[in-house]
């Protein structure tokens, strides 16, 4: 059963929402070393192991990198992919000696590695190999199979949201079940209480009639990871809350909070998708982007879609204000 969300704001932390149950003590985390001036801190994800954090000097290549990271996880071959300033660092070629501070890291740092044991990466291939693999070359009979599957097969697309019918709405709707830079697994809230949150606004009042009246439909509504990549509210300088792929095929929204704890206020997110929306009809944010985005704010005003499903949202009645010209994001950069 999912866990009930109080999408209240919670006092001295904006944008996180309290859980109507009691969580787990969080995990002790090992100290982190104190650094010298030219050493960077190293991070290690492995498997789910804890993994003490240590310090390397920058002068140092990718190969020792690649040692003590085999020597602290006791793994005795593993594949490592490096992370820094939020980007995979892309290691040099055999036989080139080329220090980690060349390639991007700099003194103070912090260098994030993510390993896969051996093990792990030939499990993968086997299951892979047992898949058997297409050619690229059919005869008519296997061709005239396919054709038919394709025709007796049943709709590749979810079942719509609750309130999509007809030509509108959004036709898949997906979580993300981890976070694509680091590949950790989200657990805190799990990928089922992000569907719940997205069939939610998929099927809102507001944004079933803004749909319906257009005959608007989205191929996919999913999720944004907020990660270095995407920007850290309060962290970052630019904050990704929302993006619209070529104008209605996919719509991602940011739901998660900065540190990946909880959902960010519903009402945020309601603004997100109807700004992403507009980006259906108009790609940019000229001036009447605005327009529009004003007018689909009415609409769903109109609609009652803060009070919809017993959530009493007073927050985007009472925010009339018209949004900055960067979407009035976090950071000063709002959706796409």
């Amino acid at each position: 059963m999912i866990a009930p969300i109080d999408f209240s704001i919670a006092e001295g932390k904006a944008g996180a929402p309290n859980r109507k149950q009691h969580s787990a003590p969080e995990a002790k985390r090992d100290p982190k070393p104190e650094l010298g001036g030219n050493e960077a801190l190293i991070t290690v994800s492995y498997e789910g192991h804890r993994v003490p954090h240590f310090a390397i000097d920058v002068a140092l290549t990718f190969d020792a990198l690649e040692s003590m990271v085999l020597e602290v996880t006791g793994a005795e071959a593993a594949y490592q992919k490096v992370f820094g300033s939020g980007r995979l660092l892309k290691r040099p070629g055999d036989g080139v000696a080329a220090t980690l501070e060349a390639s991007g890291v700099r003194p103070g740092s912090t260098v994030r590695v993510v390993c896969t044991s051996q093990q792990a990466v030939e499990e993968v291939h086997e299951r892979d190999a047992g898949l058997g693999k297409f050619d690229g070359v059919r005869g008519f009979e296997e061709e005239d199979g396919v054709e038919r599957r394709r025709h007796e097969a049943a709709p590749m697309f979810a079942q719509p949201a609750s309130g999509s019918v007809g030509g509108h709405g959004f036709a898949r709707i997906e979580p993300l079940v981890c976070d694509p830079l680091t590949g950790e697994a989200y657990t805190t809230p799990p990928p089922e209480e992000a569907r719940a949150l997205l069939e939610r606004l998929a099927g809102d009042r507001g944004i079933q009639a803004i749909m319906k009246r257009r005959g608007w439909r989205v191929g996919l509504l999913t999720e944004l990871p907020a990660n270095e990549q995407t920007g850290l509210i309060g962290k970052s300088g630019q904050c990704l809350l929302g993006l619209n792929k070529n104008m209605g095929e996919e719509i991602l929204l940011r739901l998660r909070t900065s540190d990946n704890k909880g959902f960010r206020p519903y009402y945020a997110i309601m603004e997100t998708l109807v700004h992403e929306l507009c980006h259906i009809v108009v790609p940019e944010h000229p001036p009447k982007f605005w327009q529009l985005f004003g007018e689909l704010r009415r609409e769903a005003d109109a609609s009652d879609w803060t009070k919809a499903r017993g959530h009493a949202v007073s927050d985007w009645a009472a925010d009339r204000r018209r949004p900055a010209p960067s979407g009035g994001a976090a950071g000063g950069k709002g959706p796409e």
